[in-house]
């Protein structure tokens, strides 16, 4: 191919060359998982753990420089290939004005003596620890994921309360596409999930260990 059709050769590189890669981070990810197994993860919290905005760069330039090789070197492909490396292109570029404009990436976590919670723009929902029934570490569309049930939605703190029925409404929809009230995606936050999930079950067990949470973020594995 390379021979006959450079243009062509490239497309082909950087196309299964990126899913090669992306492989390769899932397998090192999946065998850091087994290997990370804390005895116990405290968490200094307080403070809002946000998606890193490292991370959305580098997606949006990686849809960016994506889309224009497609676009550039893969005109003998077709117009539905050249098509979808365009839609490829302006998605990036929309990605990359987002995280200019501030608007990603969005939401936040925050450990809180209270419950965890978790938060958007403009309300914040705290999710009592007490009324956390059950936990599961789980993988949702090939990434680790963390599952949270609620004894009673009814419970969970909405500020402002004039989101409390939008909140209700997410959490319905939780259920009804993962079965869980909330599903929880710790490399969003570039945390394992055995971590995570070590410091939700101290906080859900042991109800005297959430004087530990103090107004700073940090995860400390032990």
């Amino acid at each position: 191919m390379l021979r006959t059709d450079m243009n062509g050769g490239l497309v082909l590189i950087t196309m299964f060359g990126s899913g090669f890669a992306f492989s390769i981070h899932t397998i090192l990810r999946k065998k850091r998982a087994r290997l990370t197994r804390p005895v116990q993860a405290t968490v200094i919290g307080g403070a809002p753990i946000r998606p890193p905005r490292q991370k959305a760069i580098f997606v949006a330039v990686a849809m960016l420089a994506m889309g224009l090789v497609f676009t550039i070197f893969g005109q003998s492909f077709g117009t539905t290939f050249q098509l979808i490396s365009g839609l490829l292109v302006i998605a990036g570029a929309c990605v990359g004005v987002a995280i200019a404009a501030g608007v990603l990436p969005a939401g936040f976590i925050q450990f809180d003596p209270l419950g965890l919670t978790f938060g958007g723009s403009k309300w914040k929902a705290t999710v009592p620890w007490s009324s956390i029934s059950n936990m599961a570490e789980a993988e949702l569309h090939d990434n680790p994921a963390i599952f949270l049930w609620v004894s009673d939605p009814q419970e969970i703190v909405v500020e402002p309360a004039t989101y409390k029925k939008k909140i209700l409404k997410q959490v319905a929809l939780s259920q009804s596409w993962v079965g869980a009230d909330y599903a929880i995606m710790p490399s969003q936050y570039n945390i394992d999930a055995p971590v995570m999930f070590a410091a939700l079950a101290r906080y859900v067990s042991t109800p005297s260990a959430r004087a530990e949470i103090l107004p700073q973020a940090k995860i400390e594995n032990f």
